[in-house]
């Protein structure tokens, strides 16, 4: 009867995105033939049984949790911290809250506080901190913490330079920001984008080149966040030869046969 209890169950586990560790299974075996010992049969029996209640912590997901899959992100050095701050009777600080940059320690002051550090944090993580340190002074202080984070976008792009992004950005995103790459005539560039070969360099220096055109670009691309310290460049596309030649002797032609027309005219 056990058997069969436990191998459905096992079975609605499998069903409901669970499966059962190695371990576990080694647990339920033994919970199903308790083992005997001569010497000592029923404490045996007693020991086996009573592990089959802890073995539930040992059940592993099928899927990956939310934040195996989205690593959080953390501040560095010149990214931008906001802060709004509420007492218990729902008064708000102008004092505490505004605008900070993390400068180059990874702190950021705060007025009663000091200089704070907030290297590696998250919002939620910096909420927390300054929540704890103003319960001090305050009675349940309630903090509203939004992080920005630097990148610096340049190359064929309509408005190149530095913007404080949201986290859950992607480099299309940041892109977008920055108004798109250029078409094939850009007037202020004098050229247009090779959107094939997008070079983003992170901040510990990793290179990656990435084709973004709407026709190659891949699901993963698409998903790439944007981090702190961020530099995507986006290259000038290389003209092809035959292009410039054609440019080149077609101008050539124009030209003669302006001249031409103009001797024409100079002799009647």
């Amino acid at each position: 009867m056990w058997f069969s209890v436990l191998e459905a169950e096992r079975e609605r586990l499998r069903w409901t995105g669970l499966h059962v560790s190695p371990r576990l299974a080694g647990i339920l075996r033994k919970a199903t033939f308790p083992t005997y010992d001569h010497r000592c049969k029923e404490p045996m029996r007693r020991m086996t049984w009573a592990a089959v209640p802890c073995a539930w912590v040992l059940l592993i997901p099928l899927t990956p949790s939310l934040s195996a899959q989205d690593p959080s992100y953390g501040v560095q050095p010149g990214d931008r911290v906001t802060l709004d701050f509420f007492t218990a009777a729902g008064v708000r600080s102008n004092e505490i809250a505004g605008e900070r940059t993390v400068d180059r320690n990874g702190e950021i002051f705060l007025p009663f506080l000091g200089t704070i550090s907030v290297l590696g944090k998250d919002a939620e993580a910096i909420r927390a901190l300054l929540e704890d340190e103003y319960s001090v002074l305050f009675a349940e202080p309630v903090l509203q913490v939004v992080v920005q984070l630097r990148v610096n976008i340049t190359g064929m792009v309509r408005r190149p330079g530095s913007y404080y992004v949201d986290p859950t950005l992607t480099v299309l995103d940041a892109l977008a920001e920055a108004g798109g790459s250029s078409g094939e005539i850009d007037i202020a560039g004098g050229g247009a984008a090779d959107a094939s070969q997008v070079r983003l360099v992170r901040r510990n220096g990793e290179l990656r080149i990435l084709d973004l055109r709407p026709e190659q670009i891949t699901q993963e691309t698409r998903a790439i966040k944007i981090q702190s310290g961020d530099w995507i460049h986006v290259p000038l596309r290389r003209k092809s030869k035959l292009r410039d030649d054609i440019q080149f002797y077609g101008s050539v032609l124009a030209i003669l046969v302006s001249m031409a027309g103009l001797i024409v005219l100079v002799s009647n």
